[in-house]
């Protein structure tokens, strides 16, 4: 099966009064919610969205939930969160979920059985243009490190130099790059950046040093700083491209089964049941 993906510009398929909650927003719904998996399953004219707000996890167990959801759904397509991934032929489920995550354990799955699966995420390119633009490039570089910082001490690993250009490099294609290039005006390839160095600057810690909570603090939508002001601002960008994603797949396929973060279905479910609503 191969694989759709999303438009860099918006689909647009909604009206325009119709749009996301920002992030602290939905963040608030969440946590007023507090229950760990969200469903939103909306039905009309014979279509229907199975939506799935999740924690993201790494092993297979855990991620047991949302592959059932999706069997449930009996969808017609699926829509995940990130960029797609080259995934070999004969890796294990247990090496997939754990290298590259539940999103893409669940794409794999409906490949496997002939499901078109579409990114409803603002593809990784736009989203680091718009922040360079926005922002600057240590502040948008800084930001990526924080999630790299959280993710290899979640897996008990030291962050080192090595490890995050490794990452950054998995992560930013480089065919990425001429289009970053040419929105921002900046020259990006060359020498490997000095990640360890930015990182010091930024918190006055050595990046091997560096604690899951330094990370988060530099993410957390409550603190007044640059990379918080990114995360808030891309978060909405997101979750208004995936509106736009959601309404064009509802309008293709019929039956829609959709997956991300739980504070991504909070920021939709509005826009969506007024969508459904107002449908003809």
């Amino acid at each position: 099966m191969t694989e759709k993906v999303s438009r860099g510009d918006r689909p647009d398929r909604l009206p325009s009064s119709l749009r996301p909650l920002g992030y602290l927003e939905a963040l608030d719904r969440k946590r007023e919610a507090g229950v760990g998996d969200v469903r939103l399953i909306l039905k009309k004219d014979g279509k229907t969205l199975f939506a799935l707000g999740h924690e993201h996890v790494r092993s297979l167990a855990e991620a047991d939930p949302l592959l059932d959801a999706y069997t449930e759904s009996g969808a017609n397509v699926v829509l995940y969160e990130g960029s797609p991934v080259d995934v070999p032929e004969d890796m294990q489920d247990e090496d997939i979920v754990e290298q590259f995550g539940e999103q893409v354990l669940l794409s794999e799955r409906a490949k496997r059985e002939n499901v078109p699966v579409i990114s409803w995420d603002l593809p990784l390119k736009e989203r680091l243009a718009r922040s360079i633009k926005e922002f600057g490039f240590e502040t948008t570089v800084l930001h990526g490190l924080a999630h790299i910082v959280q993710f290899l001490r979640s897996a008990g690993e030291v962050p080192t130099n090595e490890k995050v250009a490794n990452i950054m490099r998995e992560r930013i294609p480089m065919e990425h790059i001429p289009y970053i290039e040419e929105q921002t005006g900046l020259r990006l390839r060359g020498e490997d950046y000095d990640y360890a160095a930015l990182w010091e600057r930024a918190t006055g810690v050595a990046l091997v040093d560096a604690t899951q909570q330094e990370a988060a603090n530099l993410l957390d939508p409550s603190v007044d700083g640059e990379t918080n002001r990114l995360n808030i601002q891309q978060n909405f960008a997101r979750d208004e491209h995936a509106l736009g994603v959601i309404a064009a797949a509802i309008e293709e396929f019929g039956n829609v089964f959709v997956s991300g973060a739980g504070h991504h279905v909070y920021a939709w479910e509005s826009a969506l049941r007024q969508h459904f609503d107002n449908d003809k």
